[in-house]
């Protein structure tokens, strides 16, 4: 078998990468487990990779005054209620718009719409109430971090192949696919060829766009097309010291109301490191996404939350870590959302085009943890599950 990577390294939107100033890891991509979830962490056993329970509390700075953050704690238990009597599905603003007393000037409208947009990167236009009412009925307090970065597992999963059942090309972008029952070609933009009886296409679904199928598999492609697939921005800044501590020396999770407007920090480890996260469309609307662009809005929302001067900040600024996956070639977004009516598209991809073209990637997953590493690594194993399956 042989497995074409577009990319220099592997992983997708796994990308861990070392740190300056002792933090345990960088991560540019995925980074919590929202829970133990039976898959990945039954592999990081495997591996003897451990899980660090991310620490401290979630805090929002309303002028410069720590308010708790589950005020919202009883309307929020009515809210999944309303969510568990629909019985149609509709997409969540239309839910929010007809369930949510005092519309979207209310404190509970803001807040639900902004987890959804934030957590889920989703357009809420778009978006399954079911589907989101059954993620987060089954959302986890524990979240945890993996010791030493996700991409750990991507090594362990690599080295235990031992490269025995695949020969693995790197920096190999595919641009089209010649098929025929029971056979492929698959041509990359270097000019490589590679020829085997099965494929399997192991893509995030904007990319469906860049490929040419001959014939065309059209159907395959506006089904991957037509999911919802967020976009998120998530800078790190590292600073001299945790300058946080002094006000905040608990904080897990800081809400602002700046452009970038959730922080967090790597607790139980102090180290001096601030991770932004802007999710869902409002992360398309900063237009200045250079690394430098980014650095200003970033310096400028963590000033605001913390009564801090710019100059200041910039001043005690170590490093700066920055990877856009939207203008990624090879993601062209973050993770996927659930759309309304998503089985029908669902029930297209995860059936293989004449027994020959095969179809995984976390957006291909019917289950409670929808855009994650799990969901990923339980839609690849189903695949291969299957065409082994086929071939006996």
């Amino acid at each position: 078998m042989t497995l074409l990577e577009a990319k220099e390294h592997i992983g997708g939107r796994i990308l861990s990468v070392d740190s300056t100033a002792g933090a345990d890891s960088i991560e540019l991509g995925a980074e919590f487990l929202h829970g133990k979830l039976p898959l990945t962490t039954a592999l990081l056993s495997q591996a003897k990779i451990s899980l660090v329970e991310s620490g401290g509390e979630m805090f929002h700075e309303n002028n410069q005054r720590r308010v708790e953050w589950d005020q919202l704690t009883k309307q929020w238990g009515e809210l999944m209620r309303d969510m568990g009597r629909i019985k149609n599905d509709i997409p969540f603003r239309v839910f929010l718009d007809q369930y949510v007393a005092g519309g979207n000037h209310s404190s509970l409208y803001r807040s639900a719409r902004g987890f959804a947009e934030g957590f889920d990167l989703a357009d809420i236009r778009k978006t399954s109430t079911m589907a989101i009412r059954d993620e987060w009925q089954h959302e986890e307090d524990q979240q945890f971090r993996v010791k030493g970065g996700y991409g750990r597992l991507i090594h362990y999963l690599d080295k235990s192949s031992s490269r025995k059942y695949f020969t693995l090309v790197t920096d190999a972008p595919v641009k089209s696919v010649a098929w025929r029952k029971g056979e492929v070609k698959v041509f990359t933009s270097k000019d490589q060829a590679f020829f085997g009886n099965k494929l399997i296409v192991a893509i995030p679904p904007k990319p469906y766009s860049k490929i040419l199928f001959k014939p065309a598999i059209s159907v395959y492609r506006n089904a991957a097309l037509s999911l919802g697939f967020g976009h998120a921005l998530k800078i790190m800044l590292e600073f001299q010291r945790p300058f946080w501590q002094k006000t905040h020396p608990h904080a897990g999770f800081v809400f602002g109301n700046g452009d970038i407007p959730v922080w967090w920090t790597q607790l139980p480890s102090k180290t001096p490191l601030l991770t932004g996260w802007l999710g869902g469309p409002r992360s398309q609307k900063i237009k200045n996404r250079s690394i430098d662009g980014v650095t200003a809005v970033a310096i400028r929302s963590i000033a605001q939350i913390f009564n801090i001067r710019e100059n200041s900040l910039r001043a005690s600024l170590r490093e700066i870590y920055f990877h856009d996956w939207s203008l990624d070639e090879f993601s062209m977004g973050s993770y996927s959302y659930p759309i309304v009516n998503v089985q029908s598209a669902l029930k297209v991809l995860t059936e293989p085009v004449e027994k020959t073209i095969f179809f995984c990637g976390e957006h291909i997953y019917a289950g409670h943890w929808p855009g994650t590493v799990e969901a990923a690594l339980n839609s690849g194993k189903a695949v291969a599950e299957k065409i082994k399956l086929r071939s006996v």
